[in-house]
């Protein structure tokens, strides 16, 4: 039985299921006061999904308990939590310690609602999102409006105060801002 004839069986049995369950008279409405939710959908509801808008190619496995998602080809993630998208020519996802290792060509923009939007440019970057750090390697360059800032390395953090930028061997030009 081929892959599409054995989901239509399973819905049609799921169908019938619900219908039966539905209909019967001893069905008890449940009037109990709801539980608690368990860790597992705290964790859920903690986590935030990544939108893939593209890849050539995904491979996503298990490893040491570890759920590695491996994207290559044009990459595009977007994290809608963080307002942050990040393109490359490849990005590996780990889900413990969550973070996203980005290779060839990166390209991070974050749309904050203090420091509007930030771009950065460099060959290698890893994003933590629990931390909201992303640190640039390889020809790294930060713009925000007219603020260029390149280095040797850059570390960007995010927060509700807005973005801090450190690095090594830095050189740019910084627009005063008005409070």
């Amino acid at each position: 039985m081929n892959l599409i004839n054995k989901i239509t069986t399973l819905l049609f049995i799921v169908s019938l299921v619900t219908a039966g369950y539905a209909g019967s008279e001893t069905v008890k409405k449940d009037t109990s006061i709801p539980k608690k939710a368990s860790s597992t959908t705290t964790d859920i509801q903690k986590s935030q999904p990544f939108h893939i808008k593209h890849a050539d190619r995904l491979r996503w496995e298990k490893i040491k308990g570890d759920n590695v998602a491996i994207l290559t080809g044009n990459v595009e993630l977007f994290l809608e939590k963080d307002q942050i998208t990040i393109c490359a020519d490849s990005v590996v996802y780990h889900s413990d310690p969550k973070n996203y290792k980005a290779m060839g060509h990166v390209k991070i923009t974050k749309t904050d609602p203090k420091e509007g939007k930030i771009i950065s440019h460099s060959q290698k970057a890893i994003y933590v999102p629990d931390t909201e750090k992303v640190t640039l390697e390889g020809s790294p360059k930060v713009y925000r409006d007219k603020d260029e800032i390149v280095g040797d390395v850059l570390i960007l953090t995010f927060s509700d105060e807005g973005a801090v930028i450190e690095g090594t061997n830095i050189q740019g030009i910084l627009y005063p801002r008005e409070n």
